[in-house]
């Protein structure tokens, strides 16, 4: 993270306008099938949504957010600054490096698009997306009941509940219409979204496997997400 010399002005606005940022409005809808051939659904707030909700108090307290792109100090790769500045002048930015699910114009404008998404989020400490609580109800009983192995058990108490059967079987369904078949590449990306080392999609928590979707099904489109 990089600031400006002083902060104090931005500082005493961010805090001011965070006692008056409304809930964000989660628009958007997932649904996910299940094995018994029903389905289960979450919300989840996109870049719009979260955008439409804090800009105006934003704008009250002389704030405002910048998401452009960029490449990292270490190696010129891709990457996305987020800067949260004020009328001041005041400023405080962050770069985090974009991961691209296929090497094309589309896969470049999804990485930007959600990591200006995340980037806001972080910045403004928003939440805008919700646990995947349905699909948990609609996984098998035995697979909940089945005992994590270690490095599942580790991530769950760190992070929160661990990932649901039904996760794990929409996010190898996302990455199959994304044409990523090797399981290698598949952890690399997982691990990139989630930051941390992944070895097995197991291992997620049931915010991580969120997370994951939710990227996934941005590359996807619509019509492939849905399918």
């Amino acid at each position: 993270m990089r600031t400006s010399e002083t902060i104090d002005q931005l500082a005493a606005a961010l805090v001011a306008a965070q006692a008056e940022f409304p809930t964000v409005t989660k628009t958007k809808v997932a649904r996910v099938p299940t094995k018994g051939g029903g389905e289960y659904a979450y919300r989840y707030a996109d870049l719009p949504d979260v955008l439409a909700a804090v800009q105006p108090v934003l704008t009250k307290h002389g704030l405002a957010v910048i998401g452009f792109p960029d490449t990292t100090a270490e190696g010129g790769k891709p990457a996305l600054t987020t800067r949260l500045v004020h009328i001041s002048g005041q400023w405080i930015e962050a770069t985090v490096e974009l991961f691209l699910s296929q090497e094309t114009p589309q896969g470049q404008g999804s990485a930007i698009t959600y990591a200006r998404r995340y980037g806001l989020c972080g910045a403004l400490n928003i939440a805008a997306d919700e646990d995947d609580d349905g699909g948990l109800a609609e996984a098998s009983g035995r697979a909940r009941k089945r005992s994590p192995g270690p490095s599942q058990r580790t991530a769950s108490a760190e992070t929160g509940e661990q990932v649901s059967v039904a996760q794990l079987r929409n996010i190898g369904r996302l990455f199959g219409a994304l044409g990523m078949a090797e399981r290698e590449k598949r952890l690399e990306y997982t691990s990139a979204v989630v930051n941390r080392e992944v070895a097995s999609s197991k291992e997620l928590t049931k915010r991580e496997a969120s997370k994951l979707i939710d990227l996934l099904e941005h590359d996807c489109g619509p019509a492939e997400a849905a399918s």
